[in-house]
């Protein structure tokens, strides 16, 4: 707890400059015209990632969907990470998504963004790729193709892909609107 309270006072300073960064970067995603599928990243030390997922690390998750997009996605499409809103640090995520878009050779196509507001992203998104998070559940209120990794209360086959993951880039298969907001009421 000591360690936390301590990642977080040395990001206090930062704040503002994250805030304009991470505006100028949505707003870029947003109106640069390019399609995008977006990947919600979560804290690795969360216990739903850590009791409720198939990966023992956000490097691996971060690893499976860069190679996946590189193999399935068309080469005009971009992948877009969002960090967690509480994202301190502890995990070097951007390094790490630096490695190794460079080795699948996807540099110029993928983008990292720190504590958007996801809405402003689900909002041109063309899919969506989760672990678990209950973020999931506005991917599918919007009604955008979701593909989870790890249980959900909303793992329902109606609504979450059971695709392989470069099928899942190569072609998206909508949720059942209907179904949805039956299982919502």
């Amino acid at each position: 707890m000591i360690k936390e309270f301590g990642l977080y006072v040395k990001r206090l300073p930062l704040m503002p400059i994250q805030v304009i960064e991470c505006r100028i970067a949505t707003w870029r995603i947003s109106n640069d015209g390019f399609p995008f599928h977006l990947a919600l990243l979560q804290l690795e030390h969360d216990s739903s990632f850590q009791m409720h997922s198939h990966f023992d690390t956000m490097t691996n998750f971060l690893e499976l969907v860069i190679r996946d997009f590189a193999k399935g996605a068309p080469q005009h499409h971009h992948l877009v990470f969002k960090a967690h809103p509480l994202e301190d640090g502890r995990v070097p995520m951007r390094k790490s998504l630096k490695e190794m878009v460079a080795r699948f050779g996807v540099s110029d196509r993928v983008h990292y963004v720190r504590g958007a507001k996801l809405a402003r992203l689900l909002n041109d998104s063309r899919t969506a790729v989760r672990m678990n998070s209950t973020s999931g559940q506005q991917v599918l209120w919007r009604g955008i193709p979701l593909k989870t990794f790890g249980s959900a209360v909303y793992s329902k086959p109606e609504f979450v892909s059971d695709q392989p993951l470069v099928q899942f880039f190569k072609a998206d298969e909508r949720p059942n609107e209907r179904a949805y907001k039956d299982y919502r009421r």
